[in-house]
């Protein structure tokens, strides 16, 4: 019974990390994502250019203005949770790199 209980607690532990760090990765690259569309369109217009805090604060008020997507389900399991952060965090910068990617091409495009 007792290993059973550190299995789970290892699950726990695992899925409470995996959260934060999928959080913080997320957060940082989604900060340089739009801090470098933000220099590329908003800058040659006469606004500032703006770092890594700043893009994630101006992030931060748009998604308080327009709401939140996607919540946990409660109703998996830890473990399938633990792979869903995964399958999101993958998600997340796949579409990164293409906001990215397609910035780089209307950027070229003004040039």
């Amino acid at each position: 019974m007792s290993e059973e209980k550190e299995d789970a607690q290892g699950v726990v532990f695992l899925l409470i990390f995996g959260m934060l760090g999928s959080m913080v990765a997320s957060a940082l690259a989604r900060g340089w994502v739009l801090s470098v569309m933000w220099g590329w369109f908003l800058v040659p217009l006469g606004l500032p250019t703006i770092g890594i805090a700043q893009a994630r604060g101006v992030a931060l008020t748009v998604a308080a203005l327009v709401g939140r997507r996607g919540r946990p389900d409660k109703d998996k399991k830890p473990e399938e949770q633990i792979v869903a952060i995964g399958r999101d965090m993958k998600d997340v910068f796949i579409e990164l790199a293409f906001l990215l990617a397609l910035g780089y091409v209307f950027h070229w495009c003004m040039k």
